[in-house]
């Protein structure tokens, strides 16, 4: 799509005949800065648990998110499904939304792969669902039934045009899930998105959670990766899981390179320097500088939002 010369909102941030790409944020690609910092990166074999670079980062998202520890792995479908498989045992019921990211785009491997029972739950536009559903959808303990185990929510909402949702959503999940002996699961791809959208600390949205994954390659802009944090013994069983799909990474630091830069002093002036940067190299000011935009009930509205959420994450106002 070729900018548009004279529109105020574009003005100075585009070039005409440049290419804004609106599908995803994550066709944005890395600049040269951040292929020099993966270059210096140390790193070991990260299967071992030797890999400094790796071990920095997992320590660090761990923190910030306030949980234990934190497992690297290859994307977020395969973080979501190790927490998964870390939570449940076979002929388990899952209970979650049914626009959720884990229900319609994860090919349903709660069921193919973790060999679990599915049960969606309708969402509002704001991206929750009442816990009188959610108490309603949780099954007796009937020996014909499926033993509910697990409850998923997705923050921020990828079903719901990008919607932020509050803690207090996640804390009556909490809630409600420790009186059922429940464990929660928090799909956080854009969870850092969503805790700049509502001006909280991250740990906030994630507190009720016994796990929550986090996307690198998503609304932080680096190239691959996504976290699964939680527990010690959470993450020795997410790390196990991860090893048996493949993900098992060596020379993993490489792919750590963002955080690292994002991490030290250097960060203010590598990503002022981004504001002034190609657009491809942008992306990780928008994690600070969330441009949020709250979707509408009306479809129409709803896909001008989307659109202008997207291309507000491009162009990084």
């Amino acid at each position: 799509m070729g900018a548009v010369s004279g529109r105020p909102m574009l003005r100075g941030l585009c070039t005409v005949g440049r290419v804004v790409d609106l599908r995803s944020d994550t066709v944005t690609q890395p600049c040269a800065d951040m292929r020099a910092a993966m270059a210096r990166a140390a790193v070991g074999d990260d299967v071992y648990g030797e890999d400094p670079t790796v071990a920095e980062l997992q320590a660090q998202v761990a923190a910030l998110l306030g949980k234990e520890d934190a497992v690297l792995l290859p994307s977020g479908t395969m973080a979501n499904l190790a927490c998964i498989l870390t939570h449940t045992t076979r002929g388990d019921q899952v209970l979650l939304g049914r626009q959720s990211h884990i229900h319609n785009w994860e090919q349903g491997n709660v069921s193919s792969l973790a060999s679990c029972v599915m049960t969606p739950l309708d969402t509002n536009p704001d991206g929750t669902f009442t816990m009188s559903d959610l108490h309603a959808a949780v099954s007796a303990d009937d020996q014909h039934m499926p033993r509910t185990r697990l409850v998923c929510l997705e923050n921020s909402h990828g079903g719901h045009s990008g919607t932020a949702v509050p803690a207090s959503f996640a804390d009556a999940a909490g809630v409600l899930c420790a009186e059922h002996e429940l464990v929660l699961h928090i799909d956080g791809a854009r969870i850092l998105n969503a805790a700049v959208a509502l001006k909280v600390a991250p740990a906030e949205l994630s507190r009720a959670a016994a796990t929550v994954t986090l996307c690198l390659s998503k609304g932080l802009g680096a190239p691959v990766g996504s976290m699964a944090t939680g527990t010690a013994a959470h993450m020795h069983s997410v790390r196990r899981w991860r090893k048996a799909l493949g993900g098992g990474m060596r020379q993993a630091g490489e792919l750590c390179f963002f955080w690292k830069l994002s991490g030290t002093r250097r960060r203010r002036a590598f990503l002022g320097a981004r504001r002034r940067g190609p657009l491809s190299c942008r992306a990780p000011y928008v994690w600070e500088h969330w441009p949020y935009v709250q979707p509408s009930s009306n479809n129409m509205s709803l896909a001008i939002h989307s659109l202008l959420h997207v291309l507000l994450f491009h162009v990084c106002v």
